[in-house]
Parts: C-alpha cells; structure tokens; sequence
C-alpha cells in the first residue's frame, strides 16, 4: 500500500511540473556582434509561471544568472552561447527550492536594414536540467531539451536607443522527469504546451557596453536584463 501511495506522490509532483515553461534564454536577439569580434554579456532572468493541474495553478518563481558569449563569423551574423545557473526556484504555498543549470548555444543573424528598421532572426538550442528536494524526502530530477526559432523588429530612436519586439517558437521541445521518494521512482517523458512567445524590450548602446531589459510573455512569463561588453 505504501508503494502505491508514494507512487501517486510522485505523479501529483510530475503533474505540477508538465505546463512549465523550461527555457531560460538570456542571448540578446536584437543585435549581432561584427565580423571578427567578440562579446561578453552577464544576465539576470527572473519568471514567475502558473501551471494549471486540473484542480490548481500554483505559481512557480525561479531566478537565474548566466553569462553569454557572442562572436561575429561573417557581416551580418554571429554565433552565440550561454551558461547560467538556475539559483532558486520556488514552489507557491511549498516553498520548496531547486537549483540547476542552463547550457546553450546557437547562431543569430541580421536578415533586413533600414533606417526605421532591423529585422534579426535566431536559432537557439538549449540543455536545461533541474534538480529539486521536497520537504517531506521526495526528490524531482527534470531534464529538458528546447529549440527555439524567432525575430524579431529593432527600431532606433537614435544611434543609441533601439525598443524592438518578436515571436519565439519553441519548434521542438522534449524531455524528461523523473519522481523519487524513497525506493520508489516515477519516470515519464514531457514536453511544453505553449510553445509561442511575444518578446518586448529594448537596446541601449554607450560605447563598447550594451545594457538590455525584455520582456517575454504568453508562453512563458520572463524579465531578462543583461549587460554585455565588447572584447
């Protein structure tokens, strides 16, 4: 009977986590870095995410820090990686925390120029695995894999202020998740239900150092800022 039970502890844990958006992103989709040169950026991400289990939506809240690295392959198009590490993540009404880490890597481009506007297109691949321990001994294992294909529309007030907004499609998404409590182990394979995100942010250039803030709603609900500084 106890196995049964600690069995369906794990499925009520796994069903919290199955509408949640995975992706921490902290590259920059509304520039590139020139030809020949490099980037360094840090950022901050900061989600909260309601998750509907048929008989609740409780809020997820997870911060994360990371740094980019950008570097310019041809004029109009670079390629981009990511490490960050997922410091907290927060459980609504549990206060339970989690920790993990975010890898990624992928190639952005700018496909259109004018002088009222910049068109930029992106491909991004992210590896994101989680690991979170309950209060009463369970533990969760979560293992994600992300594609994300977006644009998005720069359009500068100035040489130094640029506001721009976009689309990101999750084009495949896949994972894992794995529930343990005791000897018991639940394990089921997962994958998001939204998969369309609304960008909105904004570039502001001083010299060598870009500081950006954004916004990504629907999908997920996400503010990023970052700063980043040319090598």
């Amino acid at each position: 009977m106890m196995r049964y039970l600690l069995s369906g502890l794990g499925l009520l844990i796994f069903s919290l986590l199955t509408n949640q958006g995975f992706a921490q992103i902290l590259m920059d989709p509304s520039t590139t870095t020139k030809q020949g040169r490099s980037r360094l950026g840090f950022g901050l991400s900061l989600a909260e995410l309601d998750y509907d289990t048929g008989s609740s939506t409780p809020e997820f809240k997870r911060k994360t820090v990371g740094v980019v690295f950008d570097h310019g392959i041809a004029s109009k198009v670079d390629i981009t990686g990511q490490l960050g590490y997922i410091m907290d993540l927060e459980v609504e009404s549990n206060h339970e925390d989690g920790k993990g880490f975010v890898l990624g890597f992928g190639v952005r481009g700018l496909l259109h120029s004018t002088n009222q506007l910049r068109v930029y297109g992106y491909g991004f691949f992210a590896y994101q695995k989680e690991d979170i321990n309950y209060s009463s001994g369970g533990k969760m294992d979560i293992t994600t894999y992300d594609f994300h294909l977006g644009s998005v529309i720069g359009f500068p007030l100035s040489s130094k202020i640029q506001p721009y907004f976009g689309l990101d499609l999750v084009a495949i998404n896949d994972g894992d998740v794995e529930a343990k409590s005791g000897s018991v182990s639940v394990k089921s394979d997962i994958e998001r239900d939204d998969i369309v995100n609304i960008k909105l942010g904004l570039s502001a250039f001083f010299d060598a150092i870009i500081l950006r803030p954004e916004l990504t709603l629907f999908g997920e609900q996400t503010f990023v800022f970052s700063a980043s500084f040319l090598l």
